[in-house]
């Protein structure tokens, strides 16, 4: 993990269910947006390949999209 004032990187070693994957997520933020990045790389081949992110918010911030 690095953390400084405006990112936070992770790196993820994620194993199980048929799956060994290298991961890094990473995230940026400023006074207005907050980034995602997630970046990962299959060690092995696994009958199910949909990796994904997942963000949950308050309905209350609704979808905004510029």
């Amino acid at each position: 993990m690095v953390e400084t004032d405006d990112r936070l990187d992770l790196t993820l070693d994620l194993v199980g269910l048929g799956a060994d994957i290298d991961g890094r997520l990473g995230m940026r933020v400023d006074p207005r947006t907050l980034s995602l990045t997630f970046d990962e790389y299959l060690r092995t081949s696994f009958r199910r390949s949909r990796i994904g992110l997942v963000v949950l918010q308050p309905a209350s911030l609704g979808c905004r999209i510029p």
